[in-house]
């Protein structure tokens, strides 16, 4: 088998006056119930997919537009969402290196992250070099879901929350 080297990317989508609606999601998020899931203190993750999202029908609202200018820009017709979640992320905790199967991109929206130590990190398949995404609070990236990437443990009194969603951008 020969590995021949292609050039990988990520798209980074500030999103226009995130502040108010980052404080709206947070309220709907604060409304859901108490789940822990591996090294994460609070997600919906693993609960029923029956269980009540009011923060993702306000989130996909908000973000059809960008998933619209990322169609274009992806020369494709359409695009689809599937499996949203939020994960609040406190002292010490963490998730573990990862990707996401059935799915072309996994994406990933900051409400919280006061530091940059709590972004995102992505890793190199071929080199195995460590990346942190180049983003913050209001900023919405969406990666290959091939690619490994960590929330990795930080030591921060302050809370990082984000909302998670898989997408396919198609004909």
């Amino acid at each position: 088998m020969k590995v021949k080297s292609l050039k990988d990317f990520y798209i980074v989508t500030p999103i226009k006056d995130y502040k108010v609606f980052n404080k709206d999601l947070i309220n709907l998020i604060s409304k859901m119930p108490e789940n822990k899931f591996e090294n994460i203190t609070k997600t919906d993750w693993n609960l029923s997919k029956e269980t009540p999202r009011e923060y993702l029908t306000l989130f996909y609202k908000k973000i059809s537009p960008y998933m619209n200018k990322m169609c274009k820009m992806l020369q494709a017709k359409n695009w689809t969402i599937w499996n949203g979640w939020f994960q609040q992320y406190y002292e010490n905790d963490f998730h573990t290196w990862h990707r996401h199967h059935k799915t072309n991109w996994t994406n990933i929206y900051y409400i919280e992250a006061p530091h940059t130590a709590m972004l995102t990190r992505i890793k190199d398949p071929f080199t195995n070099e460590e990346q942190i995404i180049d983003a913050g609070e209001g900023v919405l990236i969406t990666l290959p879901a091939h690619v490994l990437h960590t929330s990795a443990q930080f030591k921060s009194k302050k809370r990082k929350t984000i909302i998670s969603f898989n997408s396919c951008f198609h004909d």
